[in-house]
């Protein structure tokens, strides 16, 4: 017997692999999202890289820390993040 779902209780929602570098010489504080939530929330330290996966729709905000305050940097499409995925993949140990 096939077990019986509703696709409104598990909504579908693809995601993709995106990729981010820090390039700056400054910790930035990035914050995935869709509008309404964040999803993901990480410290990332100058000249590091991150892959992350997110909906194509998402945003990731990019915030820098200046005298006690957190600013806005930039703001980027994670479909423009979207990460060549025509590499081989890594082995994960």
């Amino acid at each position: 017997m096939q077990p019986v779902t509703n696709s409104k209780l598990f909504p579908q929602t693809s995601t993709i692999l995106c990729y981010y570098f820090n390039s700056s010489n400054t910790i930035q504080h990035i914050r995935v999202g869709n509008g309404n939530s964040y999803s993901l929330e990480k410290i990332i330290f100058p000249q590091q890289r991150i892959l992350f996966e997110a909906i194509p729709e998402g945003m990731l905000e990019v915030h820098t820390k200046q005298q006690d305050q957190q600013l806005l940097e930039e703001v980027f499409s994670c479909l423009n993040l979207k990460a060549n995925q025509s590499q081989p993949q890594l082995a994960t140990i």
